[in-house]
């Protein structure tokens, strides 16, 4: 039979049910002697039955309450700190089930990391795209391909070959000149194993089709082969670390933006992870430089690619062309030896160019033998002397070329430093081809030619 609660009168007066017995006072009395005075104190203790305690305790309910804890966000993050590493990574009271409800709470929440994922899968987009559109080998014009430029008229433009699919300009300037040096290992031979001339290794194309070949878009052609090249680079190490900050700016200015649009972009940026990488236009305004940092040359560079010429017998001179210093020096010296011999009235110049080539033949029908033709001849000698001794000093690396630009040795590789260039055996041919042909005008009475190379 069930328990019926209404017909317990006791129940609903919330008074417990016990027993009518009362509980007996119990009267213990103990004498207590205290070490002093002899004082004797009884003592009487009450024990209390069920019934009495339920008489004397006021049991009843006048209120239900819920306990609160006093729990708020420092407490919460206080525990939660402590209980950190106890949660498990997934399931249910896990780490994952609080960031995914505090990802639903916080709308619009962007991830750091998801900018970076975007960035990224955009590069394999671009480079994708890239590929596509540029494959390694251009279908019409193969790797290796000699592409002239030539006008309508016949005017000869751009010289260069095609390198991974891309256009790479070519110097044909200097004997060897580095388009002759490439011609063996590119093809340009007879039957006989000899070089072809150069218009028949050509390729011609026009203007137009010049405009729509693929190019290596270095801004500083620094790609381009000439007597300062490195012959090992591909067109991967011509891409620059730069910032996107420019375009930005520019697209900024062109674009037509309404007020919607100029909000929505402040809050993208607002909301965007500034980066504390490093690009290339920090060495603008951001980088400092110690003076280690600018060996050898103790000062910065004026533009990325600048090209500076150590000359290691005087460190404590900067030229940007010291071995042209050195040229020019040694043929004004000569010229003003020459004009003081009062063989000329005015300087050496192209008009009076057969009056001193029989002067220095000794001719004397022409020139009385006053010993002036001797004069020249010794002021010759002299000059062609101090050529030989600047190809010696070329010999003997005298001088060095460095470039202003990133160093991929060292640790932040977007900063600018003057790096050593590579390929010196190549430059110190460059520059001995360079002294010899102003020695062999000097020799063949070429004068006009030796005054005119004395300012390049």
């Amino acid at each position: 039979m069930a328990y019926n609660p209404k017909k317990n009168n006791n129940f609903l007066a919330n008074e417990p049910v016990y027993s009518e017995t009362k509980s007996p006072v119990l009267n213990n009395s103990t004498n207590l002697v205290s070490s002093v005075g002899k004082e004797v104190v009884e003592l009487s203790k009450r024990h209390y039955g069920t019934k009495d305690a339920s008489e004397a305790l006021d049991r009843s309910f006048t209120e239900l309450t819920r306990t609160k804890d006093n729990l708020d966000a420092e407490s919460f993050f206080n525990l939660y700190r402590e209980l950190f590493y106890d949660l498990p990574k997934t399931g249910n009271n896990s780490h994952t089930l609080l960031i995914n409800e505090s990802k639903n709470y916080v709308k619009d929440y962007v991830d750091p990391k998801d900018d970076i994922i975007d960035e990224l899968t955009q590069k394999i987009i671009d480079f994708e795209s890239d590929s596509i559109e540029i494959p390694s080998e251009h279908p019409l014009f193969p790797n290796g391909t000699a592409i002239r430029v030539q006008s309508s008229n016949g005017t000869l433009g751009a010289l260069g070959i095609m390198q991974e699919g891309r256009f790479r300009l070519i110097s044909n300037q200097g004997n060897p000149s580095p388009f002759k040096q490439l011609k063996r290992p590119l093809g340009f031979v007879d039957s006989d194993g000899k070089l072809l001339p150069d218009m028949d290794c050509f390729t011609f194309v026009s203007p137009q089709t010049f405009n729509d070949l693929p190019k290596f878009t270095d801004p500083l052609s620094l790609s381009a082969i000439n007597e300062n090249a490195d012959y090992n680079l591909s067109v991967n190490n011509f891409i620059v670390p730069s910032s996107n900050f420019s375009e930005i700016s520019s697209l900024i200015n062109t674009a037509i933006l309404k007020k919607e649009d100029i909000n929505f972009l402040i809050r993208r940026l607002e909301a965007k992870i500034p980066s504390d990488g490093y690009t290339i236009e920090d060495n603008e305004n951001t980088f400092q430089w110690d003076p280690v940092d600018l060996i050898p040359f103790n000062i910065k560079g004026n533009f990325q690619g600048q090209i500076k010429i150590l000359d290691n017998q005087n460190q404590n001179i900067n030229r940007e062309d010291p071995l042209g210093f050195l040229i020019e020096s040694a043929i004004n010296d000569w010229i003003e030896e020459i004009e003081n011999l009062e063989t000329f009235s005015g300087n050496v110049t192209e008009a009076n160019i057969d009056e001193y080539r029989s002067m220095r033949e000794g001719e004397e029908n022409i020139f009385p033998a006053d010993g002036r033709a001797a004069d020249i001849r010794s002021a010759d000698n002299v000059l062609g002397s101090k050529f030989s001794d600047l190809i010696e000093d070329i010999e003997s690396s005298r001088f060095i070329p460095y470039i202003w630009t990133n160093d991929p040795n060292r640790p932040n590789n977007v900063k600018f430093y003057w790096v050593e260039r590579t390929g010196l055996d190549n430059y110190i041919q460059v520059l001995i081809n360079r002294v010899n042909s102003i020695n062999n005008s000097l020799r063949s009475g070429k004068y006009d030619l030796v005054v005119a190379l004395a300012t390049i």
